[in-house]
């Protein structure tokens, strides 16, 4: 059997290095996309902690100032909390971009890896067939040496031994 050899093998493994490059990409903005989401999370956890309180204080009748101060407080974690939405659909928007472009990368590994298994069965097709064609070609030289005639075999078989 002769060896397989893939033109574009190359080409191929650049393919794949580039989609894992890209796998690589897409991990590093999930992390990112992550990250920004648990940062919400504490924000939002962190403002109904302050609603309650608020509520708290208006059931006990306290200071004004005091009310107020945690007015503030609460506005400008509604405006934290906006801006960490904001954040985190930007993260999601590179999220997205990175998939898409992995997608990408996947695609075309994927079309070289068909012509390579196409490759690959034209190959043992090849293969199987110069194989058949050398067997086809001793069965008829033993053909041949069967067929002769008996006596004659004999005679050169004598005449060999002489």
């Amino acid at each position: 059997m002769r060896r397989f050899d893939f033109r574009y093998q190359p080409v191929l493994q650049t393919k794949a290095r580039l989609e894992d490059a890209e796998k690589a990409g897409l991990g590093e903005a999930m992390v990112a996309w992550h990250r920004h989401l648990q940062q919400l999370e504490g924000l939002l956890r962190t403002r109904a902690h302050h609603v309650q309180a608020t509520r708290k204080l208006v059931q006990a009748h306290l200071e004004p100032g005091l009310l107020a101060m945690h007015a503030g407080y609460l506005k400008r974690l509604d405006d934290e909390i906006a801006a960490q939405r904001q954040r985190l659909g930007q993260a999601q928007h590179v999220v997205d971009e990175r998939r898409a472009r992995l997608v990408e990368a996947r695609r075309q590994r994927r079309v070289y890896e068909i012509l390579r298994d196409n490759a690959w069965q034209q190959h043992r097709r090849e293969d199987r067939r110069q194989q058949q064609l050398h067997l086809d070609e001793a069965g008829e030289r033993l053909q041949a040496r069967q067929g002769r005639d008996p006596v004659e075999a004999e005679n050169q078989e004598a005449g060999d031994d002489r």
